[in-house]
Order: C-alpha cells, then sequence, then structure tokens
C-alpha cells in the first residue's frame, strides 16, 4: 500500500510547519486534562467504596398471601423468613381486602347498613347514605383507631366515626370503586408488632395524599419517622405519586432529609416513574437508595436462579442498594413455590453473606468542588480538538490555543455563574468522548499504511496489538474526562443520566470513516458517487445500511429497560458474568476490537478495499469502550474490569480471526481474487513469506 498525497497524520508525522512545540504543548494540556478528571473520579470512587451495603426487604403482603395459601400463621412464615437472614419488611397501607382479611373491618354500601338497621343488629340513629362507604368494625374502640389511621391517608374531612353512642362504623367519603383500590393508612399496630415481637425493620410504603397542605405532609411524615423500626420510605399507591406531588416537593424533600428517612427509587422505566420522585431525589440525594424490584408476573414464569442472577447483577453494576424480594406463592415450571422460595432465598442469603443484618447505604455527600479540575479537564478536550484538526493540516497556533482557552473559559464562567451549568457540562462531557475515540484511532493511520511493509506475522501481530492498545488508552482517557464533568450524586444515582450515548455511538464511526475517506483521497469520489444514476442495487444496499445501522443504535442506550434482548443473550451473558466476573460489552471484544486487527491484516494483504470495514467495526468498539464510562450509576471499578475484559477477549479473538483471514486468503486467495482485488501480488505470496 502506498502512501497517500498529503500531510501524514499520527503524534510522530505531523508536519514540521505545525510546530513540533505546538504538538508537546497540546499533548501535555491533554495528559494535564487526564490527571485532573483522574483527580475527581478518585473522590468519586471513594464514595462508592462507602457506599456498598446492600440491605433486602421482603414485601409484607406477597408473605401475608404465602401464608394464606399454605394455611399456616403470617408470624410463622415471617420467621422463617428471618432465619434466612432476611431483616426488612417493605408495608404497604391497608387496603378494604387487608381490614377484612385481618379480621378488623369489612366494608358496606349504605344500602347494605340500612338493612342492617331494619333488622336491629345496628343503631338506627341516623339514615346512611347509598352512595357512601362504611366500614364496620369489630368494635367501637377498633373503630376509632381505623378511623385514624385512615385520616393520615384521606384527610379529617373525608373519614369520621359514625356520630352515635358506641359506635362501630367508620363513613368514608368517596368514590367506593376508587377507595377499595388505595390504601386506607398503616396499622401502627401491625408495625410495632413487626419491629418489636419479630425484630424487622421497616420500610413504610404510604401513598402520596393529593391535594394534603404542606402543615399536613410534614406532620404525616413525622408519624411516620416517630414509629418504632421506620427508617425508610418507599412511594407507593396506584396514583404513582410521591408525598407533595406537584407543589410540595421541595418540602416533602427537606423534611427527609431533617427526619434522616431513606427515601428509595425503584429502578423503573422513565416513562413508568413514579410522578414527583425524580424531583426529590435531587433535592435530598444523600437520602436516596437505589430499589430493584422484579415485577410479580415476570417473577412467576422465572426462575429462581436468573432472578437471583438479576439481583446479584443490580447490585454490582448499578449501585442497587435495596433488594425487594417477593417469595413464590405457585408453582414455578416443575418446582414447587416451596422449592423456588429455598432456591431464592438461599442465592440471596449467599450473595449477601459478607453483608449479613446491615442497611442499604447512601452515597456521602460530596468533599470538594470540582470546578478548578473540570477546568483543566475542558482545556485537555480543547488540546484533542486541535491535535485531530493538526492530523490533517497545520493549525495555527493562535486557533489550537483559541479551542483550549475558548472550552476552558467556557466550562470555568458557566460553573461561577450558575447558568445552564449541568446542560454545558453535558454538552462537553459529549463533545469529549467524541472527540478522544476519534483521535486514538487517526494516530494509527500511519501504523496501519505501513501495515504491508512488515516481514511476516509476528511482526504484524505486534503492530496490530500496539495500535489496539494505544487507540484503547485513548479512548479510555476520553471515558475518563467525559465521566469527570458529570461527578454529581443524582448521575451515580441514575436519576439524570447521560443521554448523548447515541449519538456518540453514530459519531464516532461517521468520524473516523470521514477521516480515512479524507486521508486515502477517495473524498472525491464519494462525492461523485452522489451524481450517479439512482439504480436498485442502490436502493438495496442503503435498506441494509438503515436497518443494521437501526439495530446498532437500538442497542445503544443509557436507560435501564431501554435494551430487550432474547432468552439465548440473557443466557450468554449471565455465563460471561459467571465466568468473569464483569461481562464485556459485544461490541467491544466481538466487533470492534477483532475488527481492527483484521483491518491490519488487510492492510498486510493488500485489500485496500476492505481495510475500510474494518476500521469501521474498530470505531464501533471503540465509541463503545468510551461510552461505558457514561454509565455512570455503574462503579469506576466495574468499568475498568470491564473494559480490561473487553481489551483481552477481544485481543483474542482478532488473533484468531486474522489467522482465519490469512488461512482463507492463501487457501482460497485465487478463487476469490476478484471479491478481494489484489493489487500486486497474491494472497499466497504474503502468507508463504509469513512462514
Amino acid at each position: 500500500m502506498s502512501e497517500p498525497s498529503g500531510t501524514p497524520v499520527g503524534p510522530g508525522a505531523i508536519p514540521k510547519n505545525a510546530g513540533h512545540y505546538q504538538r508537546q504543548v497540546l499533548c501535555f494540556l491533554l495528559l494535564l486534562g487526564l490527571v485532573a478528571a483522574g483527580g475527581i473520579l478518585w473522590e468519586r470512587v471513594g464514595r462508592e467504596q462507602a457506599n456498598r451495603q446492600v440491605e433486602a426487604v421482603l414485601d409484607l403482603r406477597s408473605a401475608l398471601v404465602l401464608a394464606r395459601s399454605r394455611g399456616v400463621s403470617a408470624d410463622e412464615v415471617l420467621r422463617g423468613f428471618a432465619a434466612q437472614g432476611i431483616r426488612s419488611l417493605a408495608v404497604d397501607e391497608q387496603n378494604l381486602d387487608d381490614l377484612a382479611l385481618s379480621g378488623r373491618a369489612r366494608a358496606l354500601r349504605g344500602l347494605e347498613v340500612a338493612e342492617l338497621q331494619s333488622q336491629g343488629s345496628l343503631p338506627a340513629t341516623r339514615e346512611p347514605s347509598p352512595e357512601r362507604l362504611y366500614l364496620l368494625a369489630r368494635s367501637p374502640e377498633q373503630a376509632r383507631i381505623i378511623a385514624r389511621e385512615a385520616e393520615t391517608s384521606l384527610g379529617t374531612e373525608r373519614v369520621r366515626v359514625w356520630p352515635a353512642p358506641g359506635s362501630e362504623l367508620v363513613e368514608v367519603v368517596g368514590e367506593p370503586r376508587i377507595l377499595a383500590q388505595i390504601g386506607l393508612g398503616l396499622s401502627e399496630d401491625l408495625l410495632a408488632h413487626l419491629h418489636r415481637d419479630l425484630g424487622f425493620r421497616i420500610w413504610v410504603r404510604p401513598e402520596g395524599m393529593p391535594g394534603a397542605s404542606e402543615p399536613a405532609l410534614r406532620s404525616r411524615l413525622q408519624a411516620l419517622a416517630a414509629v418504632p423500626g421506620v427508617h425508610g420510605i418507599l412511594f407507593a399507591g396506584v396514583r404513582n405519586e410521591v408525598m407533595g406531588y406537584p407543589d410540595h416537593l421541595e418540602m416533602v424533600a427537606r423534611t427527609l432529609a431533617d427526619l434522616s428517612l431513606r427515601l428509595g427509587v425503584i429502578e423503573l422505566p422513565a416513562k413508568a416513574q413514579q410522578k414527583g420522585i425524580e424531583t426529590l431525589a435531587r433535592h435530598a440525594p444523600e437520602q436516596v437508595v437505589r430499589v430493584l424490584a422484579v415485577p410479580p408476573a415476570q417473577q412467576a414464569r422465572t426462575d429462581p436462579e436468573t432472578v437471583v442472577a438479576m439481583y446479584s447483577l443490580g447490585a454490582r453494576e448499578r449501585n442497587i442498594r435495596l433488594l425487594y424480594l417477593r417469595p413464590y406463592d405457585d408453582l414455578v415450571g416443575e418446582l414447587s413455590a416451596d422449592e423456588a422460595n429455598a432456591r431464592l432465598f438461599t442465592g440471596i442469603q449467599r450473595f449477601l453473606e459478607p453483608m449479613q443484618d446491615v442497611q442499604a447505604s447512601t452515597f456521602p455527600p460530596p468533599r470538594s468542588g470540582w470546578l478548578g479540575s473540570q477546568v483543566l479537564v475542558a482545556a485537555g478536550a480543547g488540546a484533542a480538538v486541535a491535535l485531530l484538526l493538526g492530523a490533517f493540516a497545520s493549525v495555527p497556533a493562535w486557533l489550537a490555543l483559541s479551542l483550549v482557552l475558548g472550552l476552558a473559559a467556557g466550562t470555568g464562567l458557566t460553573g461561577l455563574c450558575g447558568i445552564l451549568e449541568t446542560p454545558w457540562r453535558a454538552l462537553m462531557a459529549l463533545g469529549t468522548a467524541t472527540i478522544l475515540p476519534v483521535l486514538g484511532l487517526v494516530w494509527q493511520f500511519p501504523s496501519l499504511e505501513r501495515a504491508s511493509d512488515e516481514p511476516g506475522l509476528v511482526r504484524l501481530l505486534f503492530r496490530a496489538t500496539g495500535a489496539l492498545l494505544a487507540a484503547c488508552l485513548v479512548s479510555l482517557a476520553g471515558g475518563l474526562m467525559a465521566a469527570s464533568f458529570l461527578p454529581e450524586t443524582t448521575y451515580m444515582l441514575s436519576v439524570d443520566v447521560f443521554r448523548g450515548v447515541k449519538v456518540l455511538s453514530a459519531l464516532v464511526p461517521l468520524l473516523v470513516v470521514l477521516a480515512w475517506t479524507v486521508r486515502r483521497g477517495s473524498f472525491q469520489a464519494l462525492l461523485r458517487l452522489l451524481d450517479e444514476r439512482l439504480r436498485v442495487w442502490h436502493l438495496v444496499v442503503l435498506v441494509v445500511l438503515s436497518a443494521l445501522g437501526v439495530f446498532y443504535l437500538a442497542r445503544t442506550g443509557n436507560v435501564s429497560g431501554e435494551l430487550v434482548v432474547s432468552d439465548s443473550e440473557r443466557l450468554l451473558r449471565r455465563g460471561l458474568d459467571a465466568l468473569l466476573g464483569v461481562r464485556p460489552r459485544f461490541k467491544e471484544f466481538l466487533l470492534g476490537h477483532p475488527g481492527l486487527l483484521l483491518a491490519f491484516t488487510l492492510a498486510w494483504l493488500r485489500r485496500p478495499n476492505l481495510v475500510l470495514l474494518g476500521l469501521l467495526a474498530a470505531a464501533v468498539g471503540q465509541a463503545s469502550l468510551t461510552g461505558t464510562y457514561a454509565h455512570i450509576h455503574t462503579p469506576l471499578a466495574v468499568s475498568l474490569a470491564r473494559t480490561g475484559w473487553g481489551l483481552v477477549v477481544g485481543w483474542g479473538l482478532g488473533c484468531l480471526a486474522s489467522l482465519g483471514c490469512l488461512a482463507m486468503a492463501g487457501w482460497f486467495g485465487p478463487r476469490l481474487a476478484v471479491l478481494w482485488k489484489p493489487t500486486d501480488r497474491e494472497p499466497g505470496d504474503r502468507v508463504e513469506s509469513s512462514g
């Protein structure tokens, strides 16, 4: 492969008139930005280490269903779970069914109350309203307790004891069908029994109390915090909204912080997330615990080993600190409910064994500001832009300096003024994550062009391995620098997310292909192609490429639950997790890293028309590597391990793919000459000389 005309690229190939000193200064600034990013991320690692305790919480309502299906007492079932290491319970507000099943009260319509009055079972002191709901308690004292509990949820104006001496009736105002679904307060006697007699910690699940005033909301939270054993809140309810939504969220957040109540945020897709929960989490991030709950319908058709793997993966890789467990109450495949529960809770106990009887931890507040360090990171990003431009043309010193100072000044000013701070830094993170992988591959272009001069296969693999390692290091630097722009706790909790992953995944391959095309002098040929008459095969190629692009972008994202995978792929993921501890990304070890090694092999075989395909695959892998660090809710140590395994496994597969490519070229070269389009020698010549 002959050297193309024009300016060569790479750290050691920038023209003299571009200024060797200028290039050194830019590289120094890039390195300085990486060091500054390392300082920010080092603090993040410390905060991640302080937030490692994982707590398992059992859904009380599911446990009660299991007890009824077995025909045993609830206490017996709960003591069994306690013996398996479960020390926390999630307690919902009681509803009409709960009151009836517990024997505390039963619901009656107005006509039923009138009928009981006519029979003499109830005093006929007042005529009931046929449109209202009435709760018939087992005693006047129980009626007063139920009314007090329901008032905390519905308000005093909607609940009252029937105005008669010794009345056992509680009148509730509201649509009966709605009242049958919503909560009617928490039983303080039940909470006290669960904590005092059975030894459980309590996560309460109150409903939203729409329309309540700030004093009422504050009083409700204070009452919950005063109950012995309560140390966390998981909001629930058919309205799918938190307390204080939409007008009093800031007050609720302040009250939660003042009362030291943890706030559970369940990992859900954005469309299904509770209304107002993100606002609460942003106002009190140091109180937030990430929660993973497998939906009941999904768990019912999933074997317990898979459910355990889901919880384990969430705790290791997504900062999940509260595992919301529901026992099985029916057959799971060929397993009985008892067998399935034994496997489920034994697996959870084994996973949590080093952390038995602990409470879910939270992220500590940051110890220092990041503005000064982020200015240096921005300067490093500006230097990377100047270096990338300088790879193709001489960049005047004033332009390089303007890029560096402009980005640094923009970051500093927006940080100091607080104007568009987060959007600006998010944009800086996206730009940094895009530029560095492109720069890393562009720096390998000269080495790729000289691959055909290597005397043997071993030397070729050494050159390709060096290029792969160098490109990965630059992409890693881009990922770390991008992550350092977004160190807030809300990103670590996935309340805020890096939303440019799809843009990053599309831009990096496009820019790398464009850079290679410009370097090879093929850009004009590409433009001439646009003047060609449209043919059927053009449409076929366009449809195929569009489908591949949509599939590629659909499998890229930063929102949990966005990607739907097949059962076979899920099984493969579980196998890789079990084998390696941390699963590397498919786009890296199956596509990107082998693609770069294959690009060198194809260049060595003098197949220039196919080198671009290898570079395209390599760019996909480098974009994925950098994008790994955009998943800021993943602990940094896990991301680094994922990158390391992807490099090792991808290098091994790339070597095998290169050997296979050489074998095909040697054995089938004459038959494939039309497809491979050799330039000045047969593939077999190269393979024989490499032996």
